[in-house]
């Protein structure tokens, strides 16, 4: 194996956006709910020349409010809230 190759597979780190197609994937969501995100601007995104990126850590971000809201959400059904 050459030393260049190792080299890079040490380094790889995850990537900071990703293709519509994979975040939809990512969060498990169709492409017209994800555009919708991306339109509303609860996900960012932005063209890298004719290919349209959105980023991970809006992903990230995305999935961290649905977690929150859920738990307000069933802590308020409980009368905790």
């Amino acid at each position: 194996m050459s030393q260049l190759s190792t080299l890079s597979r040490e380094q790889k780190q995850p990537p900071l956006a990703v293709p519509p197609l994979e975040a939809a994937r990512m969060i498990s969501i169709g492409l017209s709910r994800l555009y919708h995100l991306m339109r509303t601007g609860e996900l960012d995104a932005f063209h890298s020349g004719r290919s349209r990126r959105i980023t991970v850590r809006s992903i990230e971000a995305y999935v961290a409010r649905q977690l929150d809201a859920a738990t307000h959400n069933r802590k308020r059904r409980r009368g905790h809230g």
